[in-house]
């Protein structure tokens, strides 16, 4: 009844993976940092590529792409914008009351305090000359200061809604020049040597919330509302091209290193990859939450996205080597090639070879497995519940491992207060053992410079008990090394006075032709 049906000449297809997906399948995560507050800016540096400053909460923090190490500048208020001058020299914040605070590359205090608005520092911008900073306010002004002096160099007041972004074009000698975006539905184009600085005004059609100019040429592009726009700077009437992938806001842009490509994101958690020769979408990458700021390196190595959950993801590109450089062999083909060759020799020759026993792998703990897999966090909240009560050389050399891989600052913001508590009372403890005292106080200090703001450690009753008991141990200790200290002067100025007698009337014993005392 039924007709077979010829089908070895159908082919089964197969969905060929394109250059650019492979391109930016190599961008990995190695980590996955977790904040306090959401991110508000990302600035990667411009001479290299392992750090990128970010600004959330009232703080700006370094943070390290390959391990996530920190370091925090503290400011009074929630800190809004940040950016970083082209030669790394000094970076700068601006705050929702008003302030910008520049800051050396290694100085914890800022080189100047500037009083800019009177509202929101919503964006700004080191100029290419290195000398000048502009910023944008929802105040309604953008202003050009002088960085040795703070004083005001330009202002334009003429905006009818908050100035929310700002770029500078990159790698020109033209330092005027710079573009301003605001609600108003508009970006300016400014040259503050003009009788009239404003050069032009390009209608968006939408709120702008981010700007992007292009060093090679005068385009720049404008995201706001669902689209990003491409415009010339000499033909503003139209743009040249509206690209409109997102779902919902576009809320930055960033280029490649060669500005071959084009990046926006928005909190559609989407970042969109375009052509700028076409302007074509060619790739998407997806996120787990909505997309606030986002930046990449110049050597185009890392990715790091902040978004509204509280946390960064930092992606690092790791190239994909040819099959041919280097082809996996699995443990079953390796083991049919050895049994293949021994049943190929003559049986005299497979008696004299010798029977080899191998020794087996030591058991390893749900600790050690956990720190093999790089889960640094759940392996300390294992060890706490294991191994603190058995064995406090084991705890203390996980947190050594800890400092070697320079990841304690983001295991300890991982434990929750429960693990907390369990490690200030293994520290109390063993805090006064001498070998393990500089760790055990440096890890003291960082669990309070990262839970001091928490209400809920502060008021804690196990860890004021511990804070008070390790205090006073610390006093004892010291009091100890200062009698000590007031001994060893005292046995010093003893043995002084002993060598100081017997210079001058030495006993007989010591007259000897193995031991004489030269006058």
């Amino acid at each position: 009844m039924f007709k077979r049906v010829n089908t070895d000449f159908i082919a089964t297809p197969v969905d060929e993976i394109s250059d650019e997906c492979r391109f930016w399948n190599q961008y990995r995560h190695p980590l996955n940092l977790k904040l306090l507050s959401r991110v508000q800016s990302i600035k990667f540096k411009n001479l290299t590529s392992h750090s990128f400053l970010c600004a959330n909460s009232n703080k700006l923090e370094y943070f390290e792409s390959r391990n996530g190490q920190t370091t925090a500048f503290g400011f009074q208020e929630k800190v809004i914008c940040c950016d970083i001058r082209k030669d790394d020299a000094m970076f700068s914040g601006g705050d929702d009351k008003g302030f910008i605070r520049v800051f050396g590359a290694n100085q914890k205090k800022p080189l100047r305090k500037i009083k800019a608005h009177d509202l929101v520092v919503n964006d700004m911008k080191f100029t290419q000359n290195k000398i000048s900073l502009i910023s944008c306010s929802t105040d309604l002004k953008a202003k050009v200061f002088d960085i040795a002096t703070g004083a005001v160099t330009f202002t334009y007041e003429g905006f009818k809604d908050k100035a929310t972004c700002l770029d500078v074009k990159r790698n020109s000698i033209d330092y005027t020049s710079f573009i301003c975006g605001s609600y108003e539905k508009s970006v300016r184009i400014f040259d503050t040597r003009a009788d009239n600085p404003v050069v032009a005004t390009i209608d968006h059609k939408d709120a702008v919330d981010t700007v992007k100019t292009f060093a090679n040429g005068t385009l720049f592009a404008s995201g706001g509302g669902r689209v990003v726009s491409i415009w010339d700077m000499r033909k503003s009437s139209e743009p040249l091209k509206v690209l409109a992938e997102h779902h919902k806001h576009v809320m930055d842009l960033a280029l490649n290193s060669d500005e071959t490509r084009l990046l926006s994101a928005g909190i559609d958690r989407l970042i969109k990859i375009y052509d700028t020769e076409s302007f074509q979408c060619v790739h998407t990458l997806t996120y787990p939450a909505p997309i606030l700021a986002f930046d990449l390196s110049n050597d185009d190595k890392f990715l790091a996205v902040g978004m509204s959950d509280e946390s960064i993801s930092v992606k690092f590109k790791v190239e994909q080597k040819s099959k041919d450089s280097h082809e996996k062999v699995s443990h079953s083909q390796r083991k049919r090639k050895i049994m293949d060759s021994l049943a190929s020799e003559s049986e005299d020759v497979r008696l004299a070879v010798p029977h080899i026993q191998h020794e087996k792998r030591p058991h390893l703990t749900k600790t050690e497995k956990l720190l093999k897999s790089f889960d640094h966090t759940g392996a300390l909240k294992k060890a706490l519940e294991t191994e603190c009560s058995q064995n406090n050389e084991t705890l203390f050399s996980i947190l050594f491992e800890f400092e070697r891989r320079c990841v304690l600052d983001t295991v300890l913001k991982g434990l929750d207060l429960r693990d907390t508590v369990k490690l200030m009372r293994y520290i109390h403890e063993s805090l006064c053992n001498p070998p393990m005292l500089q760790l055990l106080t440096s890890t003291y200090g960082k669990m309070l410079v990262l839970h001091g703001n928490n209400k809920d450690f502060v008021t804690h009753p196990e860890i004021n008990k511990y804070l008070k008991g390790s205090l006073q141990k610390v006093k004892n200790r010291l009091k100890a090394s200062d009698e000590m200290i007031s001994f060893a002067s005292q046995f010093e100025m003893l043995e002084s006075a002993m060598c100081n007698h017997y210079k001058d009337y030495a006993p007989k014993c010591l007259f000897s032709e193995n031991n004489k005392i030269e006058n």
